[in-house]
């Protein structure tokens, strides 16, 4: 797991830190950090970060809801609806129990933090329909107010990339990635590319995160409701 000693470690840019910490203080709805399965871990790390440093305020009432089974889990969840808490925190959202208690904290009036396995910060809508969540309430104004995913990406470096000069020159080099980079970049851009020297450990402890944060306004949520949003 990444350890996360500042925002930056997150992937989280300045202009969406303000963006985010608005949201998380508006102290409704759903936050949703999201990411590939692999990066679960970093998900959750990130969950804490923002615990411990994106709300103002004291003396904020957390609960966490876990269970190794469904009988724990549900006893969790309603041990923690009882404290009245600001903040309910749950694990990954995987099934129906989980899900339930996601969507009942919610539409309670209490605001969630919790993580979704998902290939981006729009396919999170299709994910939840998946699970059986259905298109109005993704559309309600008190369900999901925000979306952060997260993705890790290889660290190039000299040692383990190659130029583009060195990639064209490979035979499994793709026609396409070339046209594109010559399409895109400037010839002194180009010089800067790096690509991976070879597919060996491709997922490395050598890792940053990027951030992609999508929050969720009543356009969004309407063309969600109305099935025009895929």
């Amino acid at each position: 797991m990444k350890v996360l000693g500042k925002i930056s470690d997150t992937g989280i840019r300045p202009e969406q830190e303000k963006l985010i910490r608005e949201v998380l203080n508006e102290c409704v709805g759903i936050f949703i950090v999201a990411s590939p399965g692999h990066a679960q871990g970093t998900a959750q790390e990130t969950i804490q970060f923002l615990l411990n440093n994106c709300f103002s305020g004291e003396n904020i009432n957390i609960e966490k809801v876990q269970g190794r089974d469904q009988d724990e889990f549900d006893r969790s969840f309603l041990n923690s609806l009882r404290n009245d808490p600001d903040i309910v925190v749950l694990d990954e959202i995987k099934g129906n129990q989980e899900l339930k208690a996601m969507t009942d904290s919610a539409l309670s009036g209490h605001q969630v933090l919790t993580t979704v396995s998902s290939a981006s910060a729009f396919s999170v809508f299709k994910r939840l329909e998946t699970l059986g969540v259905d298109r109005e309430l993704l559309g309600n104004p008190h369900f999901i107010n925000g979306i952060l995913y997260q993705i890790p990406v290889d660290k190039l470096t000299p040692e383990n990339s190659i130029t583009f000069d060195e990639y064209q020159k490979r035979p499994e080099a793709k026609q396409k990635v070339i046209d594109c980079v010559n399409e895109i970049f400037m010839p002194d851009e180009i010089a800067n590319i790096r690509f991976r020297k070879s597919d060996e450990n491709r997922f490395s402890n050598e890792t940053f995160l990027i951030a992609e944060y999508l929050k969720v306004t009543p356009k969004l949520r309407e063309m969600i409701a109305n099935n025009k949003f895929d």
